[in-house]
């Protein structure tokens, strides 16, 4: 019996963030990029410990580099009334990961032997934001890397990046590979992207591309 064929579609767009100028035309969704509040939802402080330098004991807790929505999937200003939480996760640089290992994140798959894998599972992979001196850098998520956080401390600290429509589904696919080990062609989770936005009656701002199609 033959074996059906791995699905090796590319794990990450070209183009991830909507051009500055047009960032007003997208309300705020899944997978935009914010600076991070400065507490999460219960109070505490949102910071992460360096590795010490030579010579110190223990290093100063810095602030998050930045907050990544992941929850809830759609308009997060739709969903975060009477005080609901977002869930975010926490934006990483890529130079803190091992030397010679930023290509392997950004294919998002690795060769065992014969056969094609997942590289990284739980990592996503986020490109440069052009336009923002901070951002303008290589860097990733770690979807075990989360927190809870206030939608009006989340909107006060300021969105950074709007993320395009195909790399959402991009975002999309990764994290339903990470939570289940599904490894869906990207063709599938812009159906289903299709299908949400057909059907939610209060869906605002520029639809995907790919719409104009089906």
């Amino acid at each position: 019996m033959s074996q059906e064929p791995v699905v090796v579609d590319p794990w990450y767009p070209k183009d991830y963030w909507v051009p500055q100028a047009e960032m007003g035309l997208r309300p705020f969704r899944y997978g935009d990029l914010f600076n991070a509040p400065s507490v999460d939802f219960d109070g505490a402080p949102l910071l992460v410990s360096p590795p010490p330098l030579s010579g110190e004991t223990e290093a100063k807790p810095e602030p998050w580099l930045g907050a990544l929505v992941l929850s809830p999937s759609c308009e997060i200003g739709a969903k975060s009334g009477n005080g609901k939480p977002i869930l975010v996760a926490r934006v990483k640089n890529a130079s803190m990961l091992e030397p010679g290992l930023l290509p392997k994140l950004q294919l998002g798959w690795e060769t065992d032997g014969q056969h094609q894998k997942v590289a990284f599972a739980k990592l996503a992979y986020l490109g440069p934001v052009t336009f923002s001196t901070k951002h303008n850098l290589h860097s990733f998520i770690d979807f075990t890397k989360t927190a809870w956080v206030n939608f009006e401390d989340l909107r006060k600290a300021g969105r950074v990046a709007a993320l395009d429509h195909e790399a959402r589904a991009c975002l999309i696919r990764r994290e339903i590979n990470y939570k289940y080990r599904w490894i869906l062609p990207l063709d599938t989770i812009k159906s289903f992207e299709t299908e949400r936005i057909r059907n939610d009656a209060n869906y605002v701002g520029v639809k995907p591309g790919w719409m104009q199609t089906t």
